[in-house]
């Protein structure tokens, strides 16, 4: 039997919407008001039985009975010409703090949700500004990476967050370069800058668009 313990629900938002009360739900499913109210407010385990049943009662998928907790990383900087990207206040764009919404204030600084699935520690997100990376990358889009020291192999040939040796920090399509130890960093839209020393990569791994 799956149990889903200590997880928040949404039994009575979805409960109120279809405009029911606990004793009418307690009828239908044949238990007791006080054993809804403990499933609702989280005092009993949700198995997947409970699931089955609710879902059934109010039509709908046994997963959205389920809270999902929404995280929420800081936006570090912004995307401008050149793929150049610029840190908001001085934030670190390798190994940021996991910082979350209610330091908004502190930080003065965006807030994202994080991509489905994803915890936000060592996730770094910056946003696009203006047209410079049109038609890859839209104004407004964030671009999520995990910050990891060093380049690794599967950067190259990649979408990648590039810091630089003189402190710059670029998007660019990282590649090796014919000389050892160095790098090229292609564009679409942009030269080609050659022989580069890189600290730092990281593949941009998810895309969001803004929707405001």
């Amino acid at each position: 039997m799956e149990i889903y313990a200590n997880m928040k629900n949404r039994i009575k938002e979805i409960r109120r919407e279809a405009g029911m009360t606990q004793d009418e739900v307690a009828a239908a499913l044949g238990k007791t008001k006080g054993q809804i109210s403990k499933l609702e407010n989280g005092h009993t385990e949700i198995t997947g039985s409970w699931l089955s049943a609710l879902a059934k009662l109010f039509g709908r998928k046994p997963e959205e009975f389920i809270a999902q907790e929404i995280y929420k990383v800081p936006v570090l900087g912004y995307v401008g010409a050149g793929g150049e990207i610029f840190p908001f206040d001085d934030m670190p764009l390798m190994n940021p703090l996991m910082l979350r919404e209610r330091e908004r204030v502190e930080t003065n600084c965006e807030f994202v949700e994080a991509p489905p699935g994803v915890y936000p520690s060592g996730i770094a997100c910056v946003k696009v500004k203006g047209h410079s990376q049109h038609p890859v990358y839209k104004d407004g889009e964030y671009l999520f990476y995990k910050t990891t020291p060093g380049v690794t192999q599967n950067c190259i040939g990649e979408d990648c967050i590039v810091a630089l040796d003189n402190g710059k920090v670029m998007v660019k399509i990282l590649r090796k370069s014919s000389n050892y130890g160095l790098f090229d960093l292609d564009s679409y839209n942009e030269p080609t800058i050659k022989d580069v020393t890189v600290v730092w990569a990281a593949p941009i791994e998810w895309r969001k668009r803004n929707t405001k």
